[in-house]
Parts: C-alpha cells; sequence; structure tokens
C-alpha cells in the first residue's frame, strides 16, 4: 500500500503544479482521490484565492456522500478554518472521506495543526507522510508560502543570464543578448510561477526591459532533458497555463495575472501598466537593505509568496551580500565570453564568478536543484540550504 500511497501523493504533486504561484498568497496544494482498489476518480488543485482549495476541487466532483472506502490523498493539512472559502475538513467529513493521507502538517497561524487532531476526532483515518520526502516538490508549491509568513516577505529568485567566463555586462552600456533563443521560454515560465518580477535601476537604463510574460508566436521545441521529473511537469503545467493566460484574459478570474515592478533612482519611461518605486541613488547605495525591504513589504502586503528579481552584477551582489537572494536561476552560455561579445572583459558577481569555473559549481550556502543542458546555455537553478528542507 505504501507504494500505491506515494505514487497518489507524486500525482497530488504534479498537480499542485498548476496552483503553484498561482494560488498566491495561499499555498500551492493538490489533492488526488481513490477509491478502494486505489483507483483514481477524482483530482483538485488550489485556484487562484477566493475559490476552490485542493480537496474542495477534487471531492466536489463525486455525487454521492459515502466515500468510506476511500482514500484522499493531500499535499498539505486541509484547512480548518473559514477564510474565504469554506474549511476543507468541512467537505471531508461531509463527504464520509474514511481515510486522508497528508504530505505536510500546516503550522500556519490559521490552521496551526489543528486539521489532523479534528479529523481523528471524527473517526478520519488521517495519516501523515514522510516529512522528509517529496522536497523537491515542497519547494516548488508550499515553500513560498512558508517562507513568507516566516520571513515576512517574499521569497527572492535571483534570475541572471552570463557568458561562459561569469561576465553579466559589459563594462559600459548593454549587454545585449548573452543567452540563446530558448531561454526565453523558461524565463516565461520562471515570471509566470513568481507573479512578480522585479527589475533593478542599472538594468532599467542599459537594457530597457519589459518584464512581460511572452512566448514567440511559434513555439520551437525546447529540450527539458536534464530536468527533474518534476521540474519538468511543472515547466509544461506552468507552460499550459501561460498559454489559457495569453490566448484569453477573461481567465484572470481563475488565474492569477503577473504583475511588473520596476525599481528606480529617478523618473524613467517604463510600461504604463507596470508599477515604479522611486528611490534616490544614495538610498540604493548607503541602505540597500531597508530600500529594498520596503518593497518587499508591499509586495507582501499584495499577495505575492514569491519574487523574481533581474539585475546586473552591481545589484546581484548587493541581493547575495544582504542575503536576499534566496534562489538563483542562471543561463550559463555553452561558448560566448565577455572578450568576444564586448571587446574587453565584463563585469560579474562573486556568484557567477564560481559558476564559470566548473562544469557543475558548487556555491557555499547553496544547493544545485536543476542543472539541464539547453540549445546555447546551461540552465542552474540554486537554493539556499535551508530553505524548504535543503
Amino acid at each position: 500500500m505504501r507504494e500505491a500511497d506515494r505514487a497518489a501523493l507524486a500525482l497530488a504533486y504534479r498537480l499542485a503544479a498548476y496552483a503553484a504561484g498561482n494560488s498566491d498568497p495561499n499555498p500551492a496544494v493538490g489533492a488526488v482521490l481513490a477509491d478502494k482498489n486505489g483507483r483514481i476518480i477524482a483530482t483538485g488543485f488550489t485556484h487562484r484565492a477566493g475559490f476552490a482549495h485542493a480537496e474542495r476541487h477534487a471531492l466536489e466532483k463525486i455525487a454521492h456522500d459515502n466515500l468510506s472506502d476511500h482514500t484522499l490523498y493531500t499535499t498539505l493539512e486541509p484547512c480548518c478554518h473559514f477564510g474565504r472559502t469554506p474549511p476543507c475538513t468541512d467537505i471531508i467529513l461531509q463527504k464520509k472521506v474514511g481515510r486522508v493521507v497528508i504530505a505536510e502538517r500546516d503550522f500556519a497561524a490559521e490552521v496551526q495543526g489543528r486539521s489532523l487532531d479534528l479529523l481523528h476526532r471524527h473517526g478520519v483515518r488521517a495519516e501523515i507522510w514522510d516529512e522528509n520526502d517529496f522536497v523537491r516538490e515542497k519547494w516548488f508549491t508550499t515553500a513560498p508560502f512558508f517562507f513568507a509568513r516566516r520571513h515576512l516577505r517574499p521569497r527572492l529568485l535571483a534570475k541572471w543570464a552570463q557568458t561562459r567566463d561569469g561576465a553579466l555586462a559589459p563594462q559600459k552600456g548593454p549587454s545585449g543578448k548573452i543567452s540563446g533563443a530558448d531561454t526565453g521560454i523558461l524565463t516565461a515560465v520562471l515570471r509566470f510561477y513568481c507573479k512578480l518580477s522585479m527589475v533593478a535601476p542599472g538594468t532599467v537604463f542599459t537594457d530597457s526591459p519589459q518584464l512581460t510574460v511572452r512566448l514567440p508566436p511559434n513555439l520551437p521545441p525546447f529540450n527539458t532533458e536534464g530536468f527533474s521529473d518534476f521540474f519538468r511537469n511543472f515547466f509544461y503545467r506552468q507552460l499550459h497555463l501561460i498559454r489559457r493566460f495569453l490566448k484569453n484574459h477573461s481567465e484572470t478570474k481563475t488565474i492569477r495575472a503577473p504583475q511588473r515592478y520596476f525599481l528606480l533612482p529617478e523618473k524613467f519611461s517604463i510600461p504604463s501598466e507596470a508599477r515604479h518605486f522611486l528611490f534616490s541613488r544614495n538610498e540604493w547605495q548607503q541602505n540597500f537593505a531597508h530600500t529594498l525591504s520596503s518593497v518587499l513589504k508591499i509586495a507582501l502586503a499584495e499577495g505575492f509568496n514569491s519574487t523574481l528579481v533581474e539585475g546586473g552584477p552591481a545589484f546581484s551582489q548587493k541581493l547575495l551580500e544582504h542575503g536576499f537572494a534566496d534562489a538563483v536561476a542562471i543561463y550559463r552560455s555553452h561558448h560566448k565570453k565577455s572578450e568576444q561579445l564586448w571587446g574587453s572583459r565584463g563585469r560579474s558577481n562573486d556568484f557567477s564568478h564560481l559558476v564559470s569555473i566548473k562544469e557543475v559549481p558548487e556555491v557555499a550556502g547553496y544547493t544545485l536543484l536543476e542543472f539541464a543542458r539547453l540549445q546555447q546555455d546551461d540552465f542552474l537553478l540554486f537554493v539556499r540550504k535551508g530553505d524548504g528542507g535543503f
């Protein structure tokens, strides 16, 4: 039974990939209902805040109310409180679900781990799965929620493209295109997942980024070889949501629209629908942590659990020095070097320098979670040790 239980939980996590980012500020959860023979008869995942949670999304698909010989698998302890939606424990009891397998406990302020006791008191066989299992899956789904609650700010994912020798930008002027065309698809997925993208002041001036979630008209083949099974699933499920969102903006009722923040030391032309935050150069240079924290406080209040930050060598170095780089996504060119692109050695940060030295680098304080070889670049995703079980 343990093998079947784990397979059902793995499916629930694959479904939670649909909710990742979209369910903010709620955690991204997946749920699966199996009959007494282990056959999957209903699935669900958490929708945008104010819509159904994963367990309710799955159980409402079942017409009858006697599921005593059924098992509900959920990636997070069901809620037991009234918020914008009724408690999931209510529908579990209403449907008389006989057994519930929970992948992760919820000790956040609203639930405080009370759901497990509540289910037990009503005769439900509620079981907790090994907390050391599904660590990667938790990092992408529930970990941003718990991080935001614990640190009172969104979890930051720093992203950059670098040359083979570790440079992010030339000594002066715009960097131009460092990475290959297929990285644009992965960038769209990362922006859509985080739901909030931020760009640093220097990058605004030199590269004039749009930060939009966009796909080419004819989507080229994307090689996911090297990705973990879960990240491959995550990539394609997020890509599916992007296509739906771009095709039909009425989907904003159930799919949360990505937002953009431009961090600026002075007035500058930015897209009208984007947010801009004006700070003096002195604020950025002399009080970086406080200045960035003030923006992140607003982001948290607006319901974002994750933030994608795109910046040049100086800004990314500050993120690293002040402990804001909770994860780092890098496109490392296979062959392009800074002198080839710009005629001289480019600028780097401490992290990018280390990544340029070894094919599979080790960076103190971080775990290399994903490593894949794309058409013209390597994709590397590092996560801070101690975050989400790593």
